[in-house]
């Protein structure tokens, strides 16, 4: 009875394929039209435009080599969303592909095409039991039979793990040291607990170096465990050290520059500086003293500047400069500024000339011109006072009882103001310079500044003249918020303010301007090296120059020169992408909903990092995550979620929809989504299931990024979080290649019958004109659905 148990088993055994081991078959467990899909994106991966089609029809033939064994899929790492695996090396090229279990998680297919004589490669795993399809695939697009191996579910696994510590070590490299450098190479090694603990994220940062500026490493099966760094001078820094078993910090410190031999320090910053101002006749004599350093530098620069510039070149020995023949009154400025073959390091101070008694005669003159002087004010006062109740009695005729809450509002101000000490953000306006406008709205402009005393650049943000109620509150309500959230490195940071009668928002300053400039500069700069006609004498406007593509419009509002000099790659458009989900997953750390998420509301600095700005619509969020716009503002239609437009309700999950939205943008070099809807009919199109197709430069794995976050259901959507590690992901799977610079065409909508051509008429809208829309005529994309 035993026996024939036995045989039993065996027998039903034989007829389970992939149960106890790899099985090789002829056809993936695919529909028609899920293959053909897979035929595409694995095609587009191997050949160019041109030869994209005749490989999907090879692919979807028969196989060129029934008896060719197909690779062997071997698991080197995995974690939640990742798997590492090894191939045999190979001359042709090897398909894996990643089929869930989960009908319902079959929406969308996950694979890895692998280069000849490549071993290592990885692949993004969804939740869930799943099976690995190994196939390979000749110069022609023909795949071999095919192999499949089981893969456990990630929680099963996950619940045997017990977390363990790394025992990291550091060792510095002296003997590549430069001297001539603030910089030291380290060595940061760490041990492994068995086997298949291969695979790691190390991540090392420095507190003296830019916020964010973290470096980050993969270490895989093919790398020893172990990373070479560039780490500043006497710092403290940390490496993060992710592996299977778990995540563990270690801090270290570097050593000081006085510490080695023959280095070269930056020098001190000048302490204790003192001025001291004397009458000399009928100029000043202003002596500047500071205390000697412990390492003196190779010479010090002291600027005095009064009613001119004084400088004095002292030795690295001095600690006193004396200034004659200064003329001037009241405030002068004094820099001390060390200097040496490494660098500078600057002291700033402001004093003031004391009092001069002066002569009868000169008082008498002063006098008179004192009275002339407070006349002309009063008079100004006068009409200045005059003019704005005017215009406040023009602005407020159809709303009585304003004038009196801006009197009111203004009173509460000034005692605020005065009676208060003066805040850690607190920013006197004689401390700003004020240049050329650089951004203007509908209720405030964007200046360009100077802050003293460190000479910064920096964006000044005002409101216009005689602003209402409630842009006053607005304003300051976005200047609470800045404080509130704190510094990030793809956040615009709050430098400074003043809630005076004036306020005005220092932030940083972004050279390169927003981001929906900067990438229609880049196209137009791709398009002009593409298709212009270049003559090495002559200098060409880009602005003339014609492409031969009708649907290619030049945009005549952005100067190339200055804000774009190079040409973006797809590794380019992905950086921003993911920079843009690091500042917003930091924003959804901090409750905070933007609201207003957009190209045109992201900055660049001069070396092309991204810090989201304009909080005006943005919201700090303290219950539920949840926000409900009153009243019938403006708002950004085609950036809003759909939930947004039919509720009016904003969340950190309506934001992941416009951050899908911005990824279409970038994506596109600057794209207007939508370009053939209107706003009005935008709502039913998208409940309808309707969404943006594909651009030409984007990859089947960002485009299905880009739909999940259009998901109609809020919370099926991504979080921020998730986005930033699957962008990280396609950003370490991509390369460097030129962007396709072809537009899609146009969709084509049916002409109106006679009957509405006569309706549209009596309605005052001509057939003949460019007003008329009707729904869409191309192909939706499918919205999607969990």
């Amino acid at each position: 009875m035993h026996l024939y148990a036995w045989l039993l088993i065996m027998k039903t055994c034989a007829f389970l394929p992939g149960l106890f081991a790899d099985t090789l078959l002829t056809d993936l467990p695919l529909t028609e039209e899920q293959l053909k899909r897979l035929a595409c994106d694995v095609c587009s991966d191997m050949f160019e435009s041109e030869g994209v089609d005749k490989c999907v029809n090879i692919f979807l033939g028969t196989h060129y080599e029934k008896d060719t064994e197909p690779p062997s899929v071997q698991v080197k790492c995995r974690s939640e969303q990742k798997l590492t695996f090894a191939v045999p090396r190979s001359n042709d090229w090897q398909l894996v592909v990643l089929i869930p279990e989960e009908v319902d998680m079959m929406d969308y297919l996950i694979f890895n095409v692998m280069e000849p004589q490549t071993e290592i490669g990885s692949i993004y795993t969804p939740p869930g039991a799943f099976t690995l399809w190994s196939a390979l695939v000749n110069d022609s697009g023909s795949p071999s039979n095919w192999k499949n191996s089981s893969i456990e579910d990630w929680n099963d696994i996950a619940a045997d793990i017990e977390e363990r510590n790394y025992v990291v070590n550091y060792t510095f490299l002296f003997d590549n040291f430069d001297n001539t450098t603030a910089d030291i190479d380290v060595k940061l090694t760490w041990n492994t607990t068995d086997p298949s603990d291969v695979c790691f994220e190390v991540y090392n940062r420095c507190n003296s170096n830019t916020l964010g500026n973290v470096l980050h490493s993969s270490i895989g099966a093919d790398k020893n465990n172990s990373l070479i760094a560039r780490v500043p001078l006497d710092d403290k820094c940390s490496i993060l050290v992710k592996g299977k078993y778990g995540t563990t910090k270690f801090q270290y410190q570097t050593p000081s520059c006085y510490d080695l031999p023959g280095c070269k320090y930056l020098p001190e910053k000048p302490e204790n500086v003192t001025l001291t101002a004397k009458r000399n006749g009928d100029s000043w004599l202003v002596s500047v003293k500071w205390r000697p350093p412990k390492f003196p530098p190779s010479y010090y620069n002291v600027t005095l500047r009064a009613d001119k510039v004084y400088t004095i070149k002292a030795s690295y020995l001095s600690s006193v400069a004396n200034f004659t023949n200064v003329t001037g009154r009241g405030y002068y400025n004094v820099t001390v500024d060390a200097i040496n073959k490494i660098g500078h390091a600057l002291t700033f101070r402001r004093n003031i000339f004391p009092p001069v008694e002066e002569s009868a005669s000169v008082s008498l003159l002063i006098g008179a011109w004192a009275e002339v002087i407070v006349i002309s004010a009063i008079i100004a006062t006068f009409f200045v006072w005059w003019k704005r109740q005017r215009d406040i009695k023009k602005r407020n005729m159809y709303f009585p009882g304003v004038r009196e809450k801006v009197l009111r509002d203004a009173e509460l101000e000034i005692c605020c103001v005065e009676s208060g000490s003066e805040e850690q953000w607190e920013v006197k306006p004689e401390r700003l310079l004020l240049h050329e406008v650089i951004g203007e709205g509908a209720f405030g402009v964007v200046r360009r500044g100077t802050l003293s005393p460190d000479d910064k650049i920096v964006a000044v943000k005002m409101l216009k003249d005689f602003p209402s109620v409630e842009e006053i509150r607005s304003f300051r309500a976005e200047m609470e918020l800045m404080k509130s959230v704190g510094s990030h490195p793809h956040v615009v940071s709050l430098v400074g303010c003043f809630r005076g009668r004036k306020p005005f928002i220092i932030a940083e300053y972004c050279s390169r301007g927003d981001l929906l400039t900067f990438l229609r500069c880049s196209w137009d700069l791709m398009v002009t090296r593409r298709n212009g006609n270049y003559n090495n004498n002559e200098e060409q406007d880009y602005r003339d120059i014609k492409t031969k593509d009708s649907q290619l419009v030049i945009n005549r509002l952005y100067d190339l020169q200055g804000i774009c000099d190079t040409e973006l790659t797809v590794l380019d458009l992905l950086s921003f992408c993911r920079q843009i989900a690091m500042g917003m997953e930091f924003l959804a750390s901090n409750r905070v909903v933007h609201r207003d998420l957009a190209a045109r509301n992201i900055l660049v600095t001069a070396d092309r990092t991204l810090k989201i700005a304009d909080f005006g619509l943005s919201r700090d969020v303290y219950q539920e995550n949840q926000y409900k716009q009153k009243g019938n503002g403006k708002m950004p239609v085609k950036w809003m979620a759909l939930e947004s437009l039919t509720h009016r309700i904003y969340t950190t999950l309506s934001d992941v929809w416009s951050f899908g939205v911005v990824m279409w943008e970038i994506v596109t070099v600057g794209g207007a989504p939508y370009p053939s809807v209107g706003a009005a009919r935008l709502p039913r199109l998208l409940r309808a299931g309707y969404r943006m197709p594909r651009p030409s430069n984007c990859s089947g794995q960002l485009y299905e990024l880009m739909l999940s976050c259009w998901n109609e259901r809020p919370r099926s959507r991504p979080t921020f979080t998730e986005l930033h590690r699957a962008l990280d992901g396609l950003l370490c799977a991509s390369a460097h290649h030129y962007l396709d610079l072809q537009l899609p065409p146009e969709p084509a909508y049916p002409r109106p019958t006679t009957q509405r051509y006569v309706r549209m008429i009596m309605r005052g809208k001509w057939p003949w004109t460019n007003r008329y829309q009707r729904s869409l005529t191309t192909k939706y994309a499918p919205a999607v659905n969990n």
